[in-house]
């Protein structure tokens, strides 16, 4: 047991990590899917439904598990604020591991409480409209739980287990992790036992996945196949050897841990770019980067470190197993997010590693880290603020302009099209959308699919292409009936009937 000082010393810490992620989640832009979650919490919120077709479900029909957008609904309903979820999940997600360390890794709390509250990953999610704070969460909560039955016995802690490991499997098709590494690790053990403890979350998960058979004709549309929608632009085949391919390719790799570090969504996969446009802005761009790749590393190494020094018992198998459960979704889709549920234990390796070292400085060494991994992620979050700020008075014009029920194409960026301006902003290409059009039939398409106006901005301009593009272009010598811009930004919206 730690002492009084000690538990007031993770009180602060604590504390200090909710403050941060407050800051995160008052700077860091909502972008990409974030949008079309949000979007969807909204709609539920105000037609007391979840969307299957409709616009509002951004540019695929919505085939998520939708525990996030239920709750995200709740919470607006009850504060008047849509973004709030993932703060909430990220703060109580520090609760939680404060529990999860004391119960099962006492001596290990305040560094493992401390890493997690500083973790770029973990602080960057907090502030934005993703799940994973949310599977972290319950990861935490099945994991804890999972392991007080081992070590009781009790029938009701593997009970808690299974309901926590189904509602991470309604929140995510990734979030099965926790009951597949959980039920492969209890199969070792008692294989009765642990085919029950499977039958039991595969029922309580099962009904959201029925759903999307009987909707899309695939219970997780768009991923397996294209189910009753052939051709559709949602379908992403994986072809097998390529998934593979995934596990021997160092860029891969390479893109999870920068992805992880820096903590913004996909930003190891563009972390050359952002990078090339921080040194653009900032001269000491480079500077500042180096204590920052040497901060990770060192990070790295302690848990590297603790996974060598762990005390035998305390570790066991079941990192192991969660490790290659979480490599199964990371064939499909190589993000650093298919691994939140390994995250309770990264953070208790890491913590073991920094209590194994003896080194003088330590505590001021990780204090350096720790302020690195605020200051670097943050100053990612508010120069992407900076960047996507200059969009926000064309979605308002948007708004202000354009008829609510009026349905508008605005190619590429329909997450922000539904989110920003809250207009009807149809899909191209997908399901309950309209056709991808060709230059010969672009008019008759849009005057089919009943489209009022066409908007488009340059966001994301460089990697627009093909019909997407051929809209755009479709209309640039027409009079705009929206024409906004300011400094490299700009935003056009035509009535499709002049």
């Amino acid at each position: 047991m730690i002492d009084m000082e000690e538990r007031r010393l993770v009180q602060a810490v604590i504390v200090a990590g909710a403050l941060v992620r407050i800051a995160f989640w008052l700077t860091a832009p909502v972008t990409g899917d974030a949008t079309i979650h949000f979007s969807v919490a909204r709609y539920i919120a105000e037609n007391h439904a979840i969307p299957s077709f409709e616009p509002a479900s951004g540019p695929n029909p919505f085939w998520w598990p939708p525990l996030f957008h239920i709750i995200s609904a709740v919470l607006y309903k009850l504060t008047g604020v849509l973004t709030l979820a993932p703060l909430l999940f990220g703060i109580l997600g520090l609760y939680a591991m404060s529990v999860f360390a004391r119960a099962h890794y006492p001596r290990l709390e305040l560094p493992a409480v401390s890493l997690l509250a500083f973790l770029p990953f973990h602080m960057y999610y907090s502030g934005i409209g993703y799940f994973e704070t949310l599977i972290f969460l319950l990861a935490v909560a099945a994991f804890h739980n999972y392991i007080s039955f081992l070590k009781s016995g009790e029938a009701r802690n593997l009970a808690y287990t299974a309901v926590f490991c189904s509602l991470s499997a309604w929140t995510h098709y990734h979030g099965f992790v926790p009951a597949m590494a959980i039920g492969a690790h209890l199969f070792l053990k008692d294989r009765r036992r642990a085919l029950a403890f499977m039958a039991a979350v595969t029922l309580m998960s099962c009904p959201w996945y029925v759903r999307n058979l009987v909707v899309f004709g695939n219970p997780v549309w768009p991923k397996l196949s294209a189910g009753y929608f052939p051709g559709d632009a949602a379908y992403a085949p994986l072809p097998f050897m390529q998934t593979l391919s995934q596990l021997a390719s160092p860029g891969a790799w390479a893109s999870v841990y920068l992805d992880f570090w820096t903590g913004a969504p996909n930003s190891g996969e563009d972390f050359a770019s952002n990078a090339a446009a921080g040194r653009a802005r900032y001269p000491l761009f480079d500077i500042l980067l180096l204590p920052w790749f040497a901060a990770t590393a060192a990070a790295t190494i302690l848990a590297l470190w603790g996974v060598k020094t762990m005390r035998d018992g305390e570790a066991g198998r079941l990192p192991v197993i969660i490790i290659a459960s979480c490599t199964i979704f990371f064939t499909a889709n190589r993000l650093a997010r298919m691994f939140i549920a390994l995250m309770p234990f990264a953070v208790i390796y890491a913590a073991e590693g920094y209590a194994a070292i003896k080194f003088r400085w330590k505590h001021a060494a990780l204090l350096a880290a720790f302020l690195l991994f605020v200051g670097g992620s943050y100053g990612y979050a508010y120069t992407y603020k900076t960047m996507r700020d200059p969009y926000m008075p064309f979605f308002l014009m948007m708004r202000e302009r354009i008829p609510d029920g009026a349905r508008v194409v605005m190619p590429f960026n329909v997450g922000e099209c539904a989110y920003f301006s809250g207009r009807q902003c149809v899909r191209i290409g997908s399901a309950g959308g309209i056709p991808r059009p060709t230059a010969d039939n672009m008019q008759e398409v849009l005057r089919e699919g009943k489209i009022s106006y066409v908007c488009c901005t340059s966001i994301n301009w460089d990697e627009v292409s093909g019909g997407d593009r051929l809209i755009c272009d479709g209309f640039k010598e027409r009079t705009p009936f929206i024409d906004y811009s300011s400094g490299g930004a700009w935003g056009r919206c035509w009535k499709t009937g002049d």
